[in-house]
């Protein structure tokens, strides 16, 4: 059997335009408009990121500084977000991109980048393994097609599926592990180096079960480790380490400083991996014609449920890969090890089935509490280290079915039929979901606006729908944004923006604690310099946003533009009228009850005081005492004060508080959970000598 051969060079290109050609019709009709619709379901995370994209450009070329430090959003405190600045493989990528046509076209186009460049790396890898091009077309196709990366890239988690160092780091170790040669050894380091600043998930669930299953695997097969220059691997690991400290540094210094608790998740396992998603294709594919099968909707039963349960490994695939593992298993077992250990774990710490948690323990429980792990509650997402072994199995399976022609064209249109049903067979959706939602007109004058200060948008709290829109359309006016979301919330972040939500709502009439006038309330938003107040009616649909959105005009006076779903309110200058001491609850735990005698706090919820200048207060409580015997529980800006103890029929007084000019906050938390009646709240200034010193709390 003859072929003619081609340069490795032209060979690329022809699979990198046979991905483009498959890209281009899984998201079409993305590649149609890349600079007006965002790509992937509407008000999604992939508003998120096209606001990282622009954020990264606005911080490194105009600030200056490093975008771990988030002053655009959570004004006027800013943040720190130091992964932000771990995960920067696709903003830098796209940083060139960015500049010249803007942060929408980027991001969409990312979206076909994402899967062209890690079919290439993934096509590679498969290339070396298998050692059959054509074969191994199918298998980059298996990894970049995956379904769990198709779903992710809808959902718009672009940092997560932008990954075309994955493959490429395990070719370069496989490659090193053959053939040890410094030159490889630098080519592991440099994959290394872009696989940990493409997303910290993948140091605990891509690189170490990569990592030790073929490090394992080569020992295992040469008996030990001699006749290997282990120090060439070492120093990789140290070169990669060198190059990401730059990036990790911000990270480190919060994780030293225990600021980091942030990122731990109240689950750890809830975006397991059901054990029947493995077989479920989407019941959202256009062959169904609405009318799915009743059993593909236990797993996935709304569109939505693509993002994170969508672990589909595909039936053409996995009898590829039943070939391959058949007749070339000295090439395809330790791919087997590696696809069945990641499965496994992707199934989380409990076995779901069919939507129902079994309770039945899974090796993922060792884990869960290691770092990497328990800063994690998505163990489904090792289903993409599955599918990256899953695809050379296949490509194996694929070679064997090439080789039983003599001639290369049958064995060529088998190949291009085979990608073709894969490709469809993947699909999750079609067409690829498009955010039409325009950006107001009024974002455009605003850019030219000087505001000395910045923008709260309405709603702050309780959409990130919402909020995901306010970052995209902060992309567009560049004005500094009261709230926002990216990435988990940072400390101090929730908190404001809970109290900026208060501090424009309106709360019934009550006589347990002494509310601020509207006066004061707008002095208050003029303290932390809020400059403009832009509500959205349509987004304002709950009752609490409604009363809100009523409550506005009361606050702030008429809107001063009005139009395309917005309202803008200019705030108040600032002005003499804060009072030394601005006392709120927040709106989601706290309700008036009893006619307006009492306030129920739901278990747990924050209690804000606003200070125009440090002061030494103290807070005393009167309770009805609940059923049950409780504790009021308190953390005052983020540390544990000491509390009475049981709630009884005396008042309720907690240390006194040491208070910063500007927003403090208490968080209140019932143990065990009971709703409190608060009949009264008193806050009393006491002298500075009274007041413990907040440094040594």
């Amino acid at each position: 059997m003859t072929h003619r051969t081609i340069s490795i060079g032209k060979e690329l290109l022809i699979v990198a335009a046979g991905y483009t050609l498959l890209a281009v019709f899984v998201t079409w009709p993305v590649v149609a408009d890349l600079g007006g619709p965002v790509g992937g379901f509407d008000g999604r995370d992939s508003f998120q990121h096209v606001w990282l994209y622009w954020w990264f450009w606005e911080a490194l070329l105009n600030q200056h500084q490093t975008p771990a430090y988030v002053t655009a959003m959570y004004f006027p405190l800013g943040a720190s977000h130091p992964v932000l600045w771990v995960h920067a493989l696709a903003p830098l990528f796209g940083l060139p991109l960015t500049g010249l046509v803007g942060p929408t076209a980027t991001y969409n186009l990312s979206i076909l980048l994402s899967i062209i460049l890690t079919g290439l790396t993934a096509y590679l890898l498969c290339r070396d393994v298998i050692g059959q091009p054509q074969a191994a077309f199918i298998g980059g196709l298996v990894f970049a097609f995956a379904p769990t990366r198709l779903g992710h890239i809808i959902a718009g988690h672009q940092l997560l599926v932008f990954n075309f160092a994955l493959p490429l780091y395990t070719l370069a170790l496989w490659l090193w592990l053959k053939r040890p040669r410094w030159r490889l050894a630098a080519l592991y380091a440099i994959s290394l180096f872009l696989a940990l600043i493409s997303h910290p998930n993948f140091v605990g669930y891509f690189l170490l079960p990569v990592t030790l299953v073929l490090l394992a695997g080569h020992i295992w097969q040469h008996k030990g480790f001699s006749g290997q220059p282990w120090p060439q691997l070492l120093l990789g690991w140290l070169a990669a380490g060198v190059l990401f400290l730059p990036f990790a540094g911000p990270m480190i210094a919060d994780l030293t400083g225990q600021n980091l608790g942030f990122l731990t998740p109240d689950d750890p396992g809830e975006h397991s991996a059901d054990l029947l998603s493995y077989l479920t294709p989407s019941p959202f594919h256009p062959i169904w014609q609405g009318q799915p099968p009743e059993w593909m909707t236990t797993v996935l039963d709304r569109e939505r449920a693509l993002e994170e349960g969508f672990n589909y490994m595909g039936l053409i695939a996995l009898l590829l890969a039943g070939i391959g593992l058949w007749r070339r298993w000295r090439q395809t077992r330790l791919w087997l090890v590696l696809t069945a250990l990641t499965a496994l774990l992707a199934l989380g710490p409990t076995l779901i089935v069919a939507g129902r948690d079994t309770g039945w323990p899974l090796p993922y429980q060792l884990l869960s509490e290691l770092p990497f792990f328990a800063w994690s509650r998505t163990p489904g997402r090792l289903n993409m280290t599955a599918m990256l072994g899953l695809s050379v199995m296949a490509t194996a399976g694929a070679a064997y079915l090439y080789n039983l022609w003599d001639r290369s064209l049958p064995a060529n249109l088998l190949m291009i039929g085979l990608a073709g049903l894969i490709a469809l067979e993947y699909l999750p959706l079609w067409p690829f979901p498009l955010d039409t939602r325009p950006t107001p007109a009024y974002y455009h004058q605003l850019m030219t606006m000087p505001l000395n200060g910045g923008i709260l948008e309405m709603p702050v709290t309780g959409s990130r729908r919402a909020s995901n829109y306010a970052m995209y359309y902060q992309t567009t006016h560049r004005q500094p944004l009261a709230g926002g979301y990216i990435e988990r919330d940072p400390p101090g972040t929730v908190e404001l923006k809970a109290f900026l939500n208060q501090l424009v709502s309106p709360i019934p009439d009550q006589t347990v604690l002494a509310l601020p006038t509207a006066t004061e309330r707008r002095a208050a938003l003029a303290a932390l310099r809020i400059d403009q107040v832009i509500a959205h009616p349509d987004l304002m649909t709950d009752r609490a946003a409604q009363e809100t959105l009523a409550y506005l005009p009361e606050l702030l006076g008429p809107a001063a533009f009005t139009g395309d779903d917005l309202q803008v309110y200019p705030a108040s200058p600032a002005t003499s009228d804060l009072p030394p001491l601005l006392v709120l609850p927040d709106q989601d735990n706290w309700e008036v009850i009893h006619d307006g005698s009492a306030m129920r706090l739901r278990e747990t919820g924050y209690l804000f005081l606003f200070a125009n200048a440090p002061t030494c207060l103290a807070l005393e409580f009167r309770i009805e005492p609940p059923a049950e015997p409780a504790t009021l529980m308190a953390r005052f800006n983020d540390i544990p004060i000491a509390t009475p103890g049981p709630i009884s029929t005396e008042p309720y007084r907690l240390e006194p508080l040491s208070l910063q000019a500007g927003l403090n906050y208490l968080h209140l938390d019932t143990q065990p959970a009971a709703e409190l009646e608060i009949q009264a709240i008193t806050a009393q200034p006491i002298a500075a000598s009274n007041c413990p010193d907040e440094g040594a709390k």
